[in-house]
Formats: C-alpha cells, structure tokens, sequence
C-alpha cells in the first residue's frame, strides 16, 4: 500500500531539497506537521475502527499524508515560482527602498531571483529521476528476490534498504 505514495514520498524529498535551496524552511516544516496530523488522525480510522485495516490501514495512512504533504509543497512551489512578484510571500521580505525599486523594474532583483529558482527546480528534477531509478530498480528487484525467500528474507531486506538508504543519502 505504501508503495503507491512512493512517487509522492520522493518527490517530497526533491521538493524539500528545492525550498533549502532557496532559504526556505517554512514551507516543508508546515507540510511535515500537515502530513503528521494527517497520519495521526487516519491511523485509528483505518487501522482500528471503522475500517479496521491493522497495518495495511496504518500503511494507507501513511501514504495518504504523504500525498498530502506533496500536494500542499507542489501548491507553495508553484505559488513562489510562478507567482507574479507581488502575491509571493513566503521568501523573506525586501530589505530596502532600492530593493524595491529593483523588484519593481522588469529584469530587477526579482527576475533573476525568479530565473535562479527555475534553475534550482530543474536540477532537483534531474536529481529526483536519478533517485527514482536507482531506488525504484534496486527496491523492485530486492523485494522481489526477498518475496520467494519467505518472511525471513524479507525482514533482512527490509534493515539492509533501511542502512542501503541511509548511505546513499549521506554519499550524496
């Protein structure tokens, strides 16, 4: 069940990495308490009464706010990029009078500001499809050598993608 919010669950990562990379860390902290409420107030529903699921309820409702926590980062993303200069308001505000002139004039601060934010966007696309097909293609074939070896295997497999992504991650 998870596995369906895979594309979600990473493209949070990517997206998370985007807003650092412009000085934001507002937006992903407020989606991480959005998804934790969600996932709070899912998993009794689905794990236990009504629906009562057990853990492919809580599974769901994993997912669930992590499809949640993407939405909400990919609405922000947009907003800040997309946005005409005026109606973005979450990067800091301007500092000065001469700032604001700048922003005003097209090919001002904000523009390149703008251009600077398209660009970081495309790199963390590139970086989110590499992640995607190296994770995806190591994980489908593990799981599916782990499944014809029983529960045993798939426990182990379970820790060694755990510690496998886990130094990925601090590689990269």
């Amino acid at each position: 069940t998870r596995a369906f919010a895979l594309p979600a669950a990473l493209a949070l990562s990517a997206s998370e990495g985007i807003f650092r990379g412009m000085g934001n860390t507002r937006a992903p902290l407020r989606a991480a308490l959005v998804a934790s409420v969600a996932n709070l107030v899912l998993d009794p529903g689905l794990m236990i009464w009504p629906v009562k699921l057990g853990v492919t309820g809580a599974a769901a409702a994993t997912a669930a706010s992590q499809i949640v926590a993407c939405a909400l980062l990919f609405r922000a993303l947009r907003r800040d990029l997309f946005s005409p200069p005026a109606a973005s308001a979450t990067f800091a505000p301007v500092a000065s009078a001469a700032a604001a002139a700048s922003a005003a004039v097209p090919g001002g601060d904000d523009d390149e500001e703008r251009a600077a934010k398209r660009r970081l966007l495309g790199t963390s696309a590139a970086t989110l499809t590499r992640t995607t097909s190296v994770l995806g293609t190591w994980v489908y074939l593990a799981s599916l050598v782990a499944r014809r070896l029983g529960p045993s295997a798939i426990a182990a497999h379970g820790v060694a993608l755990k510690v496998w992504i886990l130094l990925v991650l601090a590689a990269e």
